[in-house]
């Protein structure tokens, strides 16, 4: 008798999703009085915004963007990195 077997087409494809969480710093240009975003693990990967929830928005955003154009070209996504920030003078007490 012969053997019966699935037919051959598409598989599905089991995607996983990754959630890592990216430490970023925020500061306040004094200038211009917008929120600047960095993130130390991802070099390169800057924002800004007019305000705080504006600046926070906009770093998840590049944040995804950054690891999603990383994916395309085949690079390695980096892991979060500890970054030391020592506090002004004002925020030690």
């Amino acid at each position: 008798m012969p053997r019966m077997t699935k037919p051959k087409g598409k598989r599905k494809q089991r995607v996983r999703k990754i959630v890592a969480k990216y430490t970023v710093l925020i500061e306040r240009d004094e200038e211009t009085g917008q929120y600047c975003v960095s993130v130390p693990a991802l070099p390169g990967c800057f924002t800004y915004g007019d305000t705080l929830e504006e600046a926070i928005a906009n770093a998840k955003e590049c944040i995804e963007g950054f690891v999603a154009t990383l994916l395309d070209v085949g690079k390695p996504v980096p892991i979060s990195v500890e970054v030391s920030v020592p506090l002004s003078g004002s925020e030690r007490k």
